[in-house]
């Protein structure tokens, strides 16, 4: 089973720039959500997805693993082998790191060691894979090399597996949700892939802010705001029920005036800490630059009113990732399912494209 780096290195410079990819067998993504779990299986062709399979499985909040994977597998009848599944935070730790010019080997014999400085884990408990971003950074102590570092607990993911396994599933690599999405931008937006682009990725209890330049991850941070968040609240602000929440989020409903304030109080907080991390990131980056745009995916993105409100506040143009000019559904495939799940479907996709060039 791999984990993270094959993943890494598609996002480097070996991508063509066009976006374009080559035809290979049908692959399986599963991208494993609180609320839902969406399996989409499929081929690339050209410049296009082609969809053979989409399921949307709604699942409780903390329910077990099992019961969502049976289901699929079970009564959906949908195939359980190569599977390609993600982990977003507090599932996956991300970091990147500087140390003095050395080969790959020897950096994961550096981390094994020194893993315990950078997260808040003892290194026995721990999965850890890296990549290498840049191999020369000079600076005033010499030449270094800059490194993209992905750990996991190990008994998050030997959980898991043992959920796939008891269901005799196969589960053939592991990747990080926000780089899934970055896979995704770089095959839906190629140029603005390839420049400086940031890419929010909006979950249920986490959204994770990702930062690309020159078709490489600079940033990646994990904000805790997510449509719960939003959720609560319109609940005792607005008095709105489930069904109304929901609606907004999909995009369906239209903010009158009258409520604004409102709408712009439930997205203070996301907004608040996205304007931080911009600012922090300019304030690393060695020539002081910014993220020229944002792509919005994941819970909410199809809301007008949350992308108008962040483009605002942030001053640079933001708009919702657009999944779905390049795809293709089979006759197999239900429009209305996969239609429903189209704000969400960056991280699923991203894994279908995971092992293209």
């Amino acid at each position: 089973m791999k984990f993270l780096s094959s993943l890494i290195d598609a996002l480097k410079n070996k991508n063509k720039s066009d976006g374009s990819v080559h035809s290979i067998d049908s692959l399986r993504a599963l991208d494993i959500g609180r609320t839902r779990i969406l399996f989409a299986e499929g081929v690339v062709t050209g410049n296009k997805i082609v969809i053979n399979r989409f399921e949307k499985i709604p699942v409780s909040v903390d329910a077990p693993l099992d019961l969502g994977l049976k289901t699929l597998f079970d009564d959906r009848k949908c195939s359980k082998e190569n599977i390609h599944i993600s982990l977003k935070s507090p599932q996956v730790v991300t970091r990147f790191l500087r140390f003095p010019k050395m080969n790959e080997k020897e950096l994961r014999g550096v981390l094994q060691f020194e893993i315990e400085q950078y997260v808040p884990y003892e290194a026995k408990d721990l999965y850890l894979d890296l990549a290498v971003l840049q191999e020369s950074v000079k600076t005033d102590h010499g030449e270094n090399v800059e490194v993209f570092v992905a750990v996991s607990k190990k008994d998050h993911i030997d959980a898991m597996m043992k959920s796939f396994q008891s269901l005799e599933s196969a589960v053939d690599a592991i990747d990080v949700d926000i780089l899934a999405c970055m896979k995704s931008l770089h095959f839906f937006h190629p140029e603005e892939f390839s420049s400086h682009t940031a890419l929010l990725d909006l979950g249920v209890h986490v959204t994770t802010l990702g930062v690309l330049r020159a078709s490489q991850p600079r940033f990646v941070r994990d904000l805790s705001f997510g449509s719960n968040d939003i959720a609560k609240k319109l609940k005792s602000r607005a008095n709105m029920g489930d069904t109304d929440i929901q609606d907004f989020l999909d995009g369906k409903a239209v903010v009158d005036e009258a409520r604004t304030p409102i709408f712009l109080d439930s997205l203070e907080g996301l907004i608040n800490d996205v304007k931080v991390s911009f600012d922090y990131y300019r304030d690393q980056s060695e020539d002081g630059a910014g993220a020229d745009r944002l792509f919005v995916c994941g819970i909410g993105s199809a809301q007008s009113f949350l992308i108008q409100a962040l483009e605002k506040a942030l001053d640079v143009p933001v708009r919702t990732m657009d999944v779905a000019s390049k795809v293709q559904l089979a006759s197999e495939v239900n429009p209305d399912v996969f239609q429903s799940a189209l704000p969400d479907i960056a991280v699923v996709l991203g894994l279908l494209l995971r092992d293209h060039d």
